[in-house]
């Protein structure tokens, strides 16, 4: 009998603490991400060289931006395929959507952001708003203005949620200069 008692003692933790430490795993990798890209952020080095007249220093910059991005992107893309049921799931298909398009994968950042729009069980707010504005974006960019305010219109009714001021007047001035964009380039067609 009392082999019994440890041998149960020892399923029953390797239950409890392996399950534990899985599900953090994902919270882990999102927060792995998460800090390489702070890093990016937190480095003016990185917006001051993006923006130079120095060519050379703008391609050197811009190549380590990219890196470090996909590096962030490693995370995230753990996540995205090893935990579907996460907590952390949208946000890191939303982070991979983000960055891909900063990384000129436009396709891949659409159709992300499309499947964020799709999901059932998304409740993180700014997701859906800002995959819509980033779908706007794409479709101005591709010259698909009556789609852009589709979306733009689809975010408008969606409800403005907000972290702070300055973002609600950024995203305002944003929106009323894509609405602008479009009604404008509807006007000469």
């Amino acid at each position: 009998m009392h082999k019994l008692t440890v041998i149960l003692f020892v399923l029953i933790t390797n239950l409890f603490f392996g399950q534990e430490s899985k599900s953090i795993e994902d919270k882990i990798l999102y927060e792995k991400g998460q800090a390489i890209i702070a890093l990016l952020h937190e480095d003016y080095y990185f917006y001051e060289n993006l923006n130079s007249t120095n060519l050379e220093r703008k391609k050197v910059t811009q190549e380590t931006y990219n890196f470090i991005i996909s590096q962030a992107l490693v995370y995230f893309n753990d996540l995205i395929t090893n935990y579907p049921e996460s907590n952390y799931y949208v946000l890191a298909l939303y982070e991979k959507a983000h960055f891909e398009h900063q990384l000129d994968n436009v396709k891949v950042a659409k159709e992300i952001f499309l499947k964020i729009l799709n999901l059932d069980n998304n409740k993180v707010k700014f997701t859906i708003n800002d995959s819509l504005m980033a779908l706007a974006a794409i479709a101005i960019e591709d010259e698909e203005y009556e789609l852009a305010l589709k979306y733009l219109d689809r975010r408008k009714n969606n409800g403005l949620f907000y972290f702070c001021g300055n973002e609600r007047e950024t995203t305002e001035i944003r929106m009323n200069n894509m609405y602008n964009k479009c009604n404008e380039a509807l006007k000469i067609k």
